[in-house]
């Protein structure tokens, strides 16, 4: 506002030379023209270098950044649940049986990949147990019908130590076959 200010005033002064003279200048005629157009050169000067420095602030030139569709990663669900605390509430049947069926399916495509066997093959080692050392991960892949009340009540009340029990188990047979070749 200071500046506007100051270019009207000094336009009166350069129109009006009565108000030159009530003022008491001391310069001559050209000397106010030239000091005036000096000064208002270099302002000019000074606001346009600092506008070109700062660039344009304006968001059009520039993109939006792309959104990344918000996506659990494979595993997320299984983590989630094997994460859990004692005091939180145990996975719902629906759950585990689909816990234990992705089970299945890795520690069978882990069979096949290992032993060279058929898919069959590998099934019928799961559902007997045989298909590892480990007692609790070979009980918690067995079907229910194999197993006693007891080994049932035992993998319900147990679920997250079965299920990392038998990652492991499954993990341990994958690395053991890419260590042989």
């Amino acid at each position: 506002m200071a500046g506007v200010l100051s270019l009207v005033t000094g336009l009166v002064v350069l129109v009006s030379p009565a108000l030159e003279e009530a003022a008491g200048w001391p310069w001559a005629d050209d000397a106010l023209l030239v000091a005036f157009f000096t000064v208002a050169f270099v302002l000019a000067s000074f606001v346009a270098s600092f506008e070109f420095l700062a660039g344009e602030t304006s968001g059009e030139t520039t993109k939006r950044p792309e959104r990344v569709a918000s996506k659990s990663p494979p595993g997320h669900e299984l983590e989630r649940i094997l994460d859990r605390r004692w005091w939180s509430l145990p996975p719902s049947s629906a759950q585990r049986q689909r816990i234990r069926n992705q089970f299945q399916r890795a520690a069978m495509r882990s069979i096949v990949r290992t032993d060279g066997c058929s898919a069959a093959v590998a099934r019928e080692r799961i559902d007997r147990g045989t298909w590892t050392d480990d007692s609790i991960a070979a009980a918690f892949l067995c079907p229910d019908s194999e197993l006693s009340r007891l080994q049932r009540v035992r993998i319900r009340l147990r679920f997250h130590h079965g299920a990392r029990r038998t990652a492991r188990a499954i993990l341990t047979r994958s690395e053991k076959s890419s260590d042989r070749r």
